[in-house]
């Protein structure tokens, strides 16, 4: 059994001998007394600032790009258009002269004139015969519940029935989407008239009677004579008759662009095995729509939360990565240092 001094001697000979290029270097850090890190210590942990700066930068882009991208989709105003190319709800006019609430708000800005539509459908439907009283007190309903009325009405039992309604212009395609499930649509026509430019002239005609109307008045008050002031009395009535006159057919058109016309004719012409589904029942092809509905939600859903994630998972990789280079260059400091 090797004594001591032989164990000794046999583990200094075994011994790994240590990187002659490490054994300088830890000479001269001995010799330096420690006091500073080299300079590639330095170096590497300004290059780990510069690679997470640049990874907080590249995320913050991204962030912006998509907020930006969201902010234009979401600025779009959606407009839908009848068969005669104008808007579906009638609008009121803005008379010459008279700034409207967004103008008078701005200096110097200048609203775009609204324009006055006069609108006429009819529309054809066609149901059973014993359904043909049912399908009319159900066109009158709607009438009633969007805030419309009957003008006139003819209904011949189990044969036809021709309805007139006045249904508010902001509420036509609404009507025409509810009568339409009623019955079937055998035919559906729409007619579309602006009178922007005659309600414009008849306003300024008003304005003509009432300045016309007014400068009477005033004459009448400087009358010296009672034979001008019983002639200026006489003009002054017939101005007012035609003040009136000219206010009455601006009312007039103002009620005819304000409600839309819509002609229902029912008629009883199809078998009973053709006859569609009550209106206000569930039926299949509502369950297909609402289905769509709520798919589309959930995409929309879906899209939003991965808007929201993904620039997260990039910032937190980069966080990672970082933190990685860190955490190594640390791990190489200290067995540097050892």
């Amino acid at each position: 059994m090797p004594d001591q001094f032989d164990l000794e001697a046999l583990v200094r000979e075994t011994r790994p001998a240590p990187d002659p290029r490490w054994t300088g270097r830890m000479d001269r850090r001995v010799a330096e007394g420690f006091l500073k890190p080299p300079r590639r210590h330095r170096w590497e942990s300004l290059r780990g600032g510069i690679l997470a700066a640049g990874a907080a930068a590249s995320v913050i882009a991204v962030l912006v790009l998509i907020i930006g991208v969201a902010l234009r989709s979401g600025g779009g105003d959606d407009v839908s258009s009848s068969s005669g190319g104008s808007s579906t709800a009638a609008r009121k006019a803005v008379p010459p002269g008279r700034p409207t609430s967004d103008s008078a708000g701005s200096a110097g800005a200048v609203a775009p004139q609204e324009r006055d539509v006069i609108r006429s459908v009819s529309l054809t439907l066609s149901t059973t015969r014993a359904d043909v009283e049912g399908v009319s007190d159900q066109v009158i309903r709607v009438a009633d519940t969007l805030g419309g009325y009957v003008q006139n009405s003819s209904i011949t039992a189990r044969q036809s029935a021709d309805i007139t309604l006045r249904i508010p212009s902001a509420k036509l395609q609404q009507a025409l989407a509810q009568l339409s499930r009623l019955a079937h649509v055998r035919s559906r026509t729409q007619e579309a008239q602006d009178v922007t430019d005659q309600r414009s002239a008849l306003e300024a005609r008003v304005r003509d009677a009432r300045a016309y109307r007014d400068s009477l008045r005033n004459r009448l008050a400087r009358a010296t004579s009672d034979r001008e002031a019983s002639s200026l009395r006489g003009r002054l009535a017939r101005a007012e008759r035609t003040l009136r006159a000219r206010e009455r057919d601006v009312a007039q058109l103002a009620r005819e662009t304000s409600y839309a016309t819509l002609d229902v004719r029912v008629r009883g012409d199809r078998s009973s095995g053709a006859a569609p589904a009550p209106a206000g029942r569930w039926t299949t092809g509502d369950a297909l729509h609402d289905a769509g509905r709520v798919l589309e939600v959930i995409a929309g859903v879906a899209l939003i939360a991965l808007a929201i994630a993904a620039p997260l998972a990039l910032l937190a990789a980069a966080a990672a990565l970082v933190g990685r280079i860190l955490t190594r260059r640390r791990r190489e400091r200290a067995l540097e240092l050892a």
